[in-house]
């Protein structure tokens, strides 16, 4: 009787051994490495707000906090506004800065490592971006009846409101200079501007 069970486990063994094989024969090679970044309560998380910086030590996402909505970085919670508009939060490429653009109110500003920048009318969606060198800041903004891009809270030239400055365009050159694309009407203008 001993002898028929360890023969059924030896053959039980065998056929796994085989049935393993058979897999790692059809499987690609791959090598996984899993590390734990934070924990997020998705409860209040707001979707499609999740961004992890380039080196992936760095997280930040928009939670609803009560009546409010907040950005939470590295699991720090940061101060409460009505409401924080989409596209955010961006990290800088170095992952040591973010910046959003939030509102108080009916006044719209951008937020920078917690500091709260000019309010304006409106703050363009997916136009808060960071310069290459992660030194400076850009956003496209309108006020009253122009609009215009802000490099490092100085205010660019000002486009007529019917204007549309293409909020994925803005590219900062350097700390003086920034291009992007403006659209008034059927026109498009590439815009080059220097800021002394």
């Amino acid at each position: 009787m001993f002898k028929k069970v360890l023969f059924i486990v030896w053959a039980s063994i065998s056929l796994l051994g085989a049935v393993a094989v058979g897999a790692e024969e059809k499987m690609p090679n791959r090598l996984a490495v899993t590390s734990l970044v934070d924990r997020v309560n998705y409860s209040h998380w707001m979707k499609s707000s999740f961004r992890i910086s380039q080196d992936r030590n760095h997280i930040a996402y928009v939670a609803e906090d009560g009546d409010k909505m907040v950005v939470i970085v590295d699991g720090k919670k940061g101060n409460r506004y009505d409401a924080i508009l989409s596209g955010a939060p961006v990290i800088s490429p170095n992952g040591l800065s973010v910046a959003y653009a939030a509102r108080k109110g009916n006044r719209w500003f951008v937020v920078s490592d917690g500091r709260e920048g000019k309010r304006y009318d409106e703050i363009s969606e997916d136009s808060v971006t960071f310069s290459q060198d992660n030194m400076h800041l850009a956003y496209a903004a309108k006020s009253g009846r122009v609009s215009f891009v802000v490099l490092d809270g100085r205010e660019g030239i000002q486009h007529d409101s019917s204007a549309v400055i293409e909020p994925d365009s803005i590219v900062i050159d350097s700390p003086d200079s920034l291009h992007y694309i403006a659209v008034e009407g059927c026109d498009v203008y590439y815009v080059k501007e220097t800021i002394d």
